[in-house]
């Protein structure tokens, strides 16, 4: 009972929020298609969004789809996290990546309200909440979060831009009993030599060195009382 409440609160905040915000205030004229949209970025978080892709998937011009973007940021739905470079040749430099502001909107879009363990989603939502806390710690600094991702496959889930230099987050649902860090994560801390590197999981607390690197192991609840 408790579970089908929820999920008929959902249907209401859902229609709400596309009927009152879209609808009415924006005067989205495809409303249906706007829910599409927030069901495929619901599906992919964390991914890179290809324009073109989402454009034929959802039926949509590249104009009129990051129009539709633009609405679903405006109202809070979701935030874009762009890539973070220095080399232009091996390096992700447009593609971006969304993030949800409410994961319960992001798991209702995809019906997976009480059903996580089923569908195997459990990491996508944690990478969702980590986001979301690190952007919540950024809000009053003057640093920016995005990406790292080469064209080689190599990847880090966020870097904060600081004005003292780059902090690399990687992002760990499992649980963990040892230091391992990945190879990508690796490559990353090689290659610029961050005063110090994040990998943020649910319960090991750990630092090791790299070269000159502190790669701190961080149960994600320490993020919600570090001050950077």
């Amino acid at each position: 009972p408790q579970s089908s409440e929820k999920q008929k609160l959902m249907d209401e905040i859902f229609k709400s929020y596309v009927e009152k915000d879209l609808v009415y205030l924006l005067k989205i004229e495809r409303p249906e298609v706007f829910q599409l949209l927030i069901k495929i970025l619901a599906s992919q978080t964390g991914n890179l969004v290809n324009y073109s892709q989402l454009a034929t998937q959802t039926g949509l011009s590249v104009p009129t789809l990051k129009k539709y973007l633009w609405y679903a940021e405006k109202t809070f739905s979701i935030s874009q996290v762009t890539p973070w470079f220095s080399n232009t040749l091996k390096e992700i430099t447009k593609s971006p990546v969304y993030y949800f502001h409410d994961t319960g909107l992001r798991n209702y879009s995809i019906n997976l309200m009480g059903n996580l363990e089923l569908n195997q989603q459990y990491g996508f939502v944690f990478q969702n909440f980590i986001w979301l806390l690190l952007k919540e710690s950024l809000r009053w600094k003057n640093h920016t979060l995005h990406y790292w991702r080469t064209t080689d496959k190599a990847e880090v889930d966020f870097v904060i831009s600081k004005h003292d230099g780059l902090l690399p987050v990687e992002v760990k649902f499992g649980i963990l009993d040892k230091p391992m860090i990945s190879r990508s994560f690796r490559s990353f801390i090689e290659k610029y030599n961050p005063p110090e590197a994040w990998l943020v999981n649910r319960n090991f607390e750990h630092e090791i060195t790299i070269n000159q690197t502190r790669v701190k192991f961080l149960p994600f609840y320490r993020l919600m009382g570090i001050s950077e």
